[in-house]
């Protein structure tokens, strides 16, 4: 008899968290379990999964009113197990816990570092701890990294035995298949060309990218910074790169739903984050072979960098070099697809939702 698992989202919108939930319920053995993915509503989806999978759109804009449905739902179908990502999502589902089957377990993934996710305001933070003990209510919590996982034990004082380390899965097969796609912009073979792919936030720490491509722009003119993503900071940004009479030279490609096209023209990847949890579009990078420059920050990025013997592209200074170009001495990808591989990590998934519903 096969397992019943629901997958449960907001939605499928072009994020990082979003493409890691699409591999899982695409990879997962079929055979083994029979998967359902739910979420609120379809309106941003960008990515699709596979025809072998239930799907069931709530049809809500907001998860608050679809709370409801989402009792009833779960009260008829009776699920052995829940996974859910994303923070707020996560809260709500062991929330409402008490509604559910009494043999229906949750698991929750975290996709950032809890404690640099916080409010600096007083009444929020006072509010969020204290919605994070509903977390002792998960019966497991999925961490990216060693340092995320530690973080959120001391932030949530969940009992360290419940909370289990696995890295995001990737489908790198996926990804060398998509560079085929062309490029509609000409990129010049010419120039050095950098790149970074993320959101437009603050915490990606775009401004201290464009200012270390500046200083390389004066000694090389012969480059280009190409900026994918798009995000509440863009205006700005784009501002920014006007104040430093760079247009010409720093193109914003807005969201791609094909990356990889891209990123294969990369003669460097670069990031600047105040923290990450496991940065999907530094491992996309690697596949590629790209050559990266990552300024030091807390989160799940060291676990990835030493992982693949990587640990001098971690700098403490954002400063671009011909250095930075270097190819790797040793080939990345076998210790990519052995550490981030779809298959070896939805093996690990697997292995903790038979756990999970078992009560082990």
């Amino acid at each position: 008899m096969r397992r019943k698992v629901f997958f449960m989202i907001p939605s499928l919108a072009g994020g990082g968290a979003e493409r890691v939930f699409v591999n899982l319920v695409n990879g997962i053995d079929k055979s083994v379990f029979d998967v359902t993915l739910i979420y609120l509503s379809d309106e941003r989806n960008v990515y699709n999964v596979t025809d072998n999978i239930n799907v069931i759109n709530l049809n809500k804009k907001r998860l608050r009113n679809s709370l409801f449905k989402i009792i009833k739902l779960i009260r008829n179908e009776k699920p052995e197990l829940i996974v859910s990502t994303h923070g707020h999502m996560n809260i709500i589902l062991l929330i409402l816990k008490y509604f559910f089957p009494i043999k229906t377990k949750i698991i929750v993934r975290q996709t950032n570092i809890i404690s640099k996710n916080t409010s600096s305001n007083p009444l929020i933070k006072s509010l969020k701890s204290r919605i994070t003990k509903y977390y002792n209510k998960a019966d497991k919590i999925i961490c990216q990294s060693e340092l995320m996982k530690d973080d959120f034990v001391e932030f949530t004082g969940v009992d360290i035995s419940k909370v289990i380390k696995i890295y995001n899965p990737i489908d790198i097969n996926s990804i060398l298949l998509d560079t085929s796609e062309n490029v509609k912009n000409k990129i010049n073979s010419q120039y050095n060309n950098i790149f970074f792919v993320g959101r437009l936030t603050e915490v990606k720490g775009i401004p201290k990218i464009i200012d270390a491509f500046y200083e390389y722009y004066k000694q090389n003119s012969k480059t280009n910074l190409y900026i994918i993503g798009k995000g509440p900071k863009e205006n700005k940004l784009k501002e920014y790169v006007e104040q430093k009479r760079l247009s010409k030279n720093v193109i914003f490609l807005g969201f791609q739903m094909n990356p990889y096209k891209w990123i294969k023209h990369a003669d460097l990847f670069i990031m600047a984050s105040k923290h990450e949890g496991m940065p999907n579009t530094l491992i996309e990078a690697l596949a590629l072979e790209v050559p990266v420059l990552i300024l030091k920050h807390p989160g799940g990025t060291i676990d990835i960098l030493k992982s693949l013997n990587l640990e001098n592209r971690f700098v403490d200074k954002l400063i671009i070099n011909e250095d930075s170009f270097k190819q790797y001495d040793d080939k990345v990808l076998p210790k990519l697809i052995e550490h981030f591989g779809i298959e070896s990590v939805v093996k690990k998934y697997e292995n903790v939702f038979l756990s999970a519903i078992k009560g082990e």
